[in-house]
């Protein structure tokens, strides 16, 4: 006799049975059962072809006499269900062929399963491969990438309370997050399983016919937000239909920014240094306490480090470092003379617009197991200089560099959400953080030291996140000249082999 282990759940509601047999034709295999709930008997033109047509796949059917809304009759369906795992399918949808097998393999270790999809047309061919991301709980707070396909344990879909009808529209996601609260063993397959029909309903043809599904999803981010950061609130970003931008409140702690610089006070860079400070400054508090470590070379800077200190309302500590410009050990020094428990590492040639980026840099480095917060940096032109590290073909470099404006960009440039490493042009993190990886590599005069520096992070168990919620204009190098030794590139292919062959947070959109 044959065990039920995956439930397939469809939620039905006035159906295209044409549409609906392809759904039902792709939710077999072994040990799959296919359970859809009618959520109100009247709500189907012929309730006799709708029964046959299940019939004939050998699915069951669920009928509501009164219309509850999706979550009601999905979680009919669920209630129901036989199988371990839920698999969540809607009616004009389909699954692809053999699509249980890597479920199959994976179910004994995860709680909830999520995997590539593809976009179909209305006659059902695929047209567009979604690539989603490795697990990024971050992420989901801001964008719900997870849905299509998505599977949970029925377990844990019974101790979260199942789909909630307050959030018809965004259930999934309201699902997913109430699911990451729960459990961390979460698995996903980098291969398309699901088929997401564009049909002229749907908001993959259009995401204008379903605005009250955004407002869920703004609404049930809201309400997980609020359990880390209260006071926190989430905005739409205009142009990106489901991208939420977070706003934290006002940060009542002091911080320590640490400038290591190659500047010359005789040399027109030191125009960069000063468009930095008084950019800066505005946004630091005397109240507080905040810091300024501006980390230089010898004697030949101190009149122009004197000049800033006497204009400065906030403490400017000059720090001399008579060696041979080394970024690395500049930042050690900077670190060290840090007298708060929070630091932003900036290079010398950042320069701020007018909102206040600390506020969102502290909220995100206080939302769960967040260990570093970088930031969206752009040329002065506005084009893209550093959306995240990515890593190709065994190389980092800098994620979407050069792409023009974000008017055409991807979600990963316009939501906050986990990456394999940030700049260290724009760093936040903890001071203990920096203890507990032993600071920065040395032997990384130049390059790749914020590369290695983030994955020794990441050995730590901790998250790293690109904060395009916090901008700021980057000259890139204006004061120093931006050449990459061969060495340099040698010894971080050898520091971290495996790494650099794989960067699961790569994603098309």
């Amino acid at each position: 006799m044959s065990t039920t282990r995956i439930s397939v759940v469809t939620p039905v509601y006035n159906p295209v049975l044409a549409e609906l047999r392809d759904c039902l034709r792709s939710a077999q295999g072994p040990e799959v059962e296919h359970i859809l709930a009618l959520d109100g008997s009247k709500n189907v033109k012929n309730l006799g072809a709708l029964r046959r047509l299940v019939k004939k796949f050998g699915a069951s059917l669920v009928i509501c006499e009164e219309q509850g809304g999706i979550s009601s009759a999905s979680n009919k369906a669920a209630t129901a269900a036989k199988g371990e795992f839920l698999v969540f399918l809607d009616q004009d949808d389909f699954l692809v062929k053999d699509w249980w097998a890597p479920l199959l393999e994976i179910m004994g270790e995860a709680d909830f399963i999520y995997s590539d999809a593809f976009l179909a047309d209305e006659s059902g061919k695929p047209f567009h491969y979604w690539k989603k991301p490795g697990w990024s709980p971050h992420r989901l707070v801001f964008n719900m990438y997870a849905v299509h396909f998505m599977a949970v344990r029925k377990s844990v879909f019974e101790k979260v309370g199942g789909f909630r009808s307050e959030f018809d529209g965004s259930q999934d996601h309201d699902l997913a997050l109430r699911v990451s609260r729960e459990s961390n063993r979460v698995r996903h397959i980098p291969t398309p399983l699901y088929n997401w029909r564009a049909s002229k309903a749907s908001t993959a043809s259009n995401p204008e016919n379903k605005k009250w599904a955004f407002d869920a999803g703004l609404a049930t981010a809201q309400e997980h937000i609020s359990f880390y950061s209260k006071g926190a609130s989430l905005e739409k970003i205009e142009g990106y239909p489901g991208a939420l931008r977070p706003r934290y409140t006002s940060r009542t702690e002091p911080v320590s920014v640490v400038i290591p610089t190659a500047f010359s006070s005789s040399s027109p860079e030191s125009f960069y240094v000063d468009s930095l400070l008084r950019s800066l400054i505005p946004f630091l508090s005397a109240e507080l306490g905040d810091q300024i470590v501006l980390v230089h070379g010898g004697e030949e800077h101190s009149s122009f480090v004197k000049q800033l200190q006497s204009t400065s309302k906030v403490e400017i500590l000059s720090v001399k470092d008579n060696d041979q410009f080394n970024f690395s050990q500049r930042c050690n020094i900077g670190f060290l003379m840090a007298k708060h428990g929070h630091v932003l590492l900036l290079n010398d040639d950042i320069e701020f617009g007018e909102e206040n980026p600390l506020d969102n840099l502290f909220g995100t480095l206080k939302m769960p197991n967040v260990g570093l917060v970088g930031a969206l940096l752009v040329f002065p032109d506005f084009s893209i200089q550093h959306g995240g590290h990515a890593f190709t073909d065994g190389d980092p470099h800098h994620a979407h560099y050069g792409a023009k404006s974000l008017s055409h960009g991807l979600m990963d440039l316009v939501v906050d959400h986990e990456v394999v490493g940030v700049t260290g042009a724009l760093m936040f993190q903890l001071k203990s953080t920096w203890e507990a990886v032993g600071g920065f590599s040395t032997q990384f005069p130049l390059n790749y030291n914020d590369v290695d520096y983030c994955q020794k992070v990441r050995t730590l168990g901790y998250s790293i996140i690109q904060a395009n919620s916090v901008t700021a204009v980057h000259h890139e190098s204006v004061t120093r000249e931006p050449i990459i030794e061969d060495y340099e590139t040698n010894l971080i292919r050898q520091r971290w082999p495996d790494v650099l062959r794989s960067d699961e947070f790569s994603t098309t959109d």
